[in-house]
Formats: structure tokens, sequence, C-alpha cells
């Protein structure tokens, strides 16, 4: 089940990335600059990392036998030094660190789904977060703003960090559409640039 979900998630994935790079854009003007993310492309991502990460939880009964202390992980390559007796000798800080890997999947597809905004106002950049009627935002006034690419390319995405607090910045990427991340990019631009006296 979860490997259907795994390759649900890798098709609609290509899909939308096709979808970020061809299509128009998910913005409106209302006195102020409204950008959307892509459904698509944050229903992909959800649905691939969740289900990467239930495929590492639930996909075999032997993480469960580990956790109580019965490590019989069946292994049948006898070059293998670890595989003993068609037995592979796994510890159980390995079981838990697979487990935790597993559930950091589930929480980051959980947080791509909660992506919902990002507004240009005259004085500010807000980025917002909400799920299940659970919401969070952030604001960076441009007084304080600093501006760089993802990986030295626009079309990775920007990163908008407030100088004034620490570790308080946030990416304009993925799932929002590549036109949407170069407009808000010009304004931006635009609101930073000093007015000619």
């Amino acid at each position: 089940m979860y490997y259907i979900l795994l390759l649900l998630g890798v098709v609609l994935f290509l899909i939308s990335v096709f979808i970020l790079t061809k299509s128009g854009s998910n913005r409106k003007f209302k006195g102020y600059w409204e950008f959307w993310p892509c459904v698509i492309s944050k229903v992909s991502l959800f649905m691939l990392l969740a289900s990467w990460g239930l495929c590492v939880i639930f996909d075999d009964d032997n993480i469960f036998r580990s956790t109580k202390h019965q490590n019989r992980i069946y292994c049948f390559d006898e070059s293998n030094p670890l595989c003993v007796g068609n037995v592979m000798l796994v510890s159980d800080n390995a079981v838990y660190l697979m487990v935790f890997f597993s559930l950091v999947l589930i929480y980051l597809g959980f947080f791509v789904l909660s992506d919902s905004l990002v507004e240009i106002r005259k004085d500010k950049v807000i980025k917002k977060w909400s799920l299940l009627g659970f919401s969070y935002k952030k604001e960076i006034n441009f007084e304080n703003l600093e501006m760089s690419y993802r990986g030295n390319n626009i079309k990775y995405g920007l990163k908008i960090k407030d100088n004034s607090k620490s570790f308080s910045f946030f990416y304009v990427c993925f799932p929002y559409k590549i036109k949407d991340i170069i407009m808000v990019e010009r304004l931006i631009l635009k609101a930073l640039k000093p007015n000619p006296s």
C-alpha cells in the first residue's frame, strides 16, 4: 500500500515539476501581492515524503521485532560479515535511528503541506503556514531584509532573511511556481531600491 502511494507521489512530483516550469502564475493583487504555492506540487511532495517515511516504519515487521529487543532481520549474503546464520546483526540504536529518520520525513511532508501563502506589502514580506486550523506567520520588514538565491540560482528559490534577528528566515521555493519566485524577487528589489531625492 505504501509503495503504491510512493509511486503515485513520484509520478505527481514529476508532473508538478513540469507544471511549475511551464505554466502561468498563482498570484493576485489586492492592494498588495499574494502568492500561493502550486497545490499539485504540495500534495505530490507530501505524498512522496510521508509514504517514504511510512514505508520505512511499517513495511517490515522486523522493525517492530527489533524494537522489542529481538533483532531478527534476515539476510542471505554469506560474504557480509554482519550476516551470521542468515540473521543480520543490527543494534537497537540503528533501528531507532531508522524510525527517527522516517518520522522526520513524515514531519517534512506535513511542513510542505502547511505552506499556504507569501504576501508582499508596502513595508514587509509575510510568509504564512496553516494546517488543520493551526496557523503561523513570519514577517520581515524591508529595512531589515536580506535576500539571496538558494543554490546560487533563482530557479532553486529565494532565501529571505531578517538581519535584526538570529535564525529568522524563510524560503520561497518549491512548491511555488518559478514565475512567482521571479516576481517576488522583482517586487522585493523594487522595494529595496532607494528612492531618488
